[in-house]
């Protein structure tokens, strides 16, 4: 098994290509974003393909998916919330 970690954050730095109507998120909406991406990241494992744990402001997340695949699923949920992530490597 394969275990990786992830600090979600937000940050706007204005409009982009694939979202030219973005806005920026208040200090309230983007805490909550945040809190979702804790709550959401499971649904877009498939079922059993991995189990999840928070500690503190990191997700950590252990399954038997590759890394590139992983990476590629977490980038989806942050993205569905406006949020980036740092990887935390031990």
């Amino acid at each position: 098994m394969h275990v990786f970690k992830y600090k979600p954050y937000y940050h706007y730095d204005g409009p982009t290509r694939s979202d030219p109507f973005r806005e920026e998120l208040s200090s309230e909406e983007a805490n909550d974003h945040v809190e979702s991406f804790f709550s959401d990241i499971e649904r877009f494992f498939a079922e059993g393909s991995a189990s999840f744990k928070q500690e503190d402001e990191l997700i950590v997340i252990t399954t038997d998916i590759n890394e590139t695949n992983c990476d590629e699923i977490v980038k989806k949920c942050l993205n569905s919330l406006d949020l980036f992530a740092h990887k935390v490597r031990n």
